[in-house]
Protein backbone atom coordinates (compact mmCIF):
# COMPACT_ATOMS: atom_id res chain seq x y z
CA UNK A 1 0.00 0.00 0.00
CA UNK A 2 0.98 3.64 -0.57
CA UNK A 3 -1.00 6.88 1.49
CA UNK A 4 -0.92 9.46 -0.70
CA UNK A 5 -1.22 12.86 0.46
CA UNK A 6 -3.26 15.90 -1.15
CA UNK A 7 -1.41 19.01 -0.28
CA UNK A 8 -3.48 21.49 -1.95
CA UNK A 9 -7.46 22.23 -1.33
CA UNK A 10 -9.45 19.71 -3.29
CA UNK A 11 -13.09 20.89 -5.03
CA UNK A 12 -15.21 18.05 -4.46
CA UNK A 13 -15.92 15.84 -7.73
CA UNK A 14 -17.89 12.48 -8.79
CA UNK A 15 -15.07 12.86 -11.78
CA UNK A 16 -13.85 8.97 -13.07
CA UNK A 17 -10.10 8.40 -12.63
CA UNK A 18 -8.17 6.01 -13.60
CA UNK A 19 -5.50 4.55 -11.28
CA UNK A 20 -2.71 2.63 -13.21
CA UNK A 21 0.24 0.94 -11.71
CA UNK A 22 3.35 -0.37 -13.41
CA UNK A 23 6.03 -2.13 -11.65
CA UNK A 24 9.57 -2.16 -13.15
CA UNK A 25 12.19 -4.37 -12.57
CA UNK A 26 15.82 -2.90 -11.71
CA UNK A 27 16.60 -2.51 -15.51
CA UNK A 28 13.60 -0.51 -16.18
CA UNK A 29 11.94 -3.86 -17.84
CA UNK A 30 8.11 -4.12 -16.96
CA UNK A 31 6.62 -6.61 -14.56
CA UNK A 32 3.19 -6.11 -14.71
CA UNK A 33 0.29 -3.44 -15.11
CA UNK A 34 -2.97 -2.80 -13.80
CA UNK A 35 -5.41 -0.09 -13.65
CA UNK A 36 -8.75 0.26 -11.76
CA UNK A 37 -11.37 2.95 -11.51
CA UNK A 38 -12.27 5.07 -8.93
CA UNK A 39 -13.94 8.55 -8.05
CA UNK A 40 -12.23 11.38 -7.33
CA UNK A 41 -14.02 11.75 -3.98
CA UNK A 42 -13.89 7.68 -2.77
CA UNK A 43 -10.04 7.63 -3.11
CA UNK A 44 -9.91 10.36 -0.87
CA UNK A 45 -10.69 10.49 3.34
CA UNK A 46 -9.84 13.78 4.40
CA UNK A 47 -6.77 14.61 2.42
CA UNK A 48 -5.18 11.21 2.19
CA UNK A 49 -5.52 8.24 -0.41
CA UNK A 50 -4.81 4.55 0.30
CA UNK A 51 -3.40 3.12 -2.92
CA UNK A 52 -3.45 -0.72 -3.04
CA UNK A 53 -1.18 -1.98 -5.37
CA UNK A 54 -3.25 -4.99 -7.36
CA UNK A 55 -0.31 -7.55 -7.89
CA UNK A 56 3.17 -7.29 -6.33
CA UNK A 57 6.18 -9.63 -7.83
CA UNK A 58 7.17 -13.05 -6.02
CA UNK A 59 10.72 -13.26 -6.69
CA UNK A 60 13.10 -11.01 -4.89
CA UNK A 61 14.53 -8.42 -6.40
CA UNK A 62 15.11 -4.62 -6.95
CA UNK A 63 11.91 -3.30 -7.88
CA UNK A 64 9.89 0.54 -9.02
CA UNK A 65 6.44 1.26 -9.12
CA UNK A 66 4.97 3.77 -10.93
CA UNK A 67 1.63 5.48 -9.94
CA UNK A 68 -0.72 7.59 -12.24
CA UNK A 69 -4.08 9.24 -12.23
CA UNK A 70 -5.76 9.59 -15.72
CA UNK A 71 -2.05 9.20 -17.26
CA UNK A 72 -0.53 11.75 -15.47
CA UNK A 73 2.43 10.21 -12.91
CA UNK A 74 2.04 11.15 -9.27
CA UNK A 75 4.88 8.79 -7.65
CA UNK A 76 7.70 6.63 -8.84
CA UNK A 77 9.17 4.62 -5.60
CA UNK A 78 11.67 1.65 -5.09
CA UNK A 79 11.13 -1.29 -3.17
CA UNK A 80 13.13 -4.90 -2.97
CA UNK A 81 11.30 -8.07 -2.13
CA UNK A 82 12.91 -10.74 -0.34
Amino acid sequence: SFLVELWKKSQNSDDKVTITYIIRKESGEPVSLNSVDSTWDKMWNKKFCELDIPQMPETAGKYTVEIYFNGQIITKEAFSVT
